[in-house]
């Protein structure tokens, strides 16, 4: 789930310009706000599970290179200063993405926004 949180936006972005032209204006902002809401709602999970249970997360996702005693891995490590700013970003996000859907609804190009 720490990944999901991280990757929703991403995830929405894709959708919404794979799929903008199909699903038109109303769609685009269900998707981009959903991204934005599951990561912001995944974030205080997060907090939550790091900062007021105590259980820092550390997730390794591949070894990139192993040459004998130099390791090089791909990891991802969740502790009260990552949970924070994940928290006060996503929220911030969150908000932008309120408003420029209202700042931009008059454009006739707003799928491409």
């Amino acid at each position: 789930m720490y990944l999901l949180v991280l990757f929703s936006p991403l995830i929405s972005f894709i959708l919404s310009l794979l799929a903008g032209r199909y699903v038109g204006k109303n769609g685009v902002i269900i998707l981009c706000i959903s991204g934005m809401l599951f990561s912001f709602l995944g974030s205080i999970y997060i907090y939550y599970e790091v900062c007021l249970v105590g259980s820092i997360c550390l997730l390794n996702l591949y070894k990139w290179a192993d040459l004998g005693m130099i390791n090089i891995e791909i990891t991802f490590y969740f502790d009260v200063i990552v949970s924070i700013m994940l928290l006060m970003v996503s929220f911030i996000s969150l908000l932008v993405h309120i408003y420029s859907i209202e700042y931009m609804s008059h454009d006739p190009s707003f799928i491409d926004f």
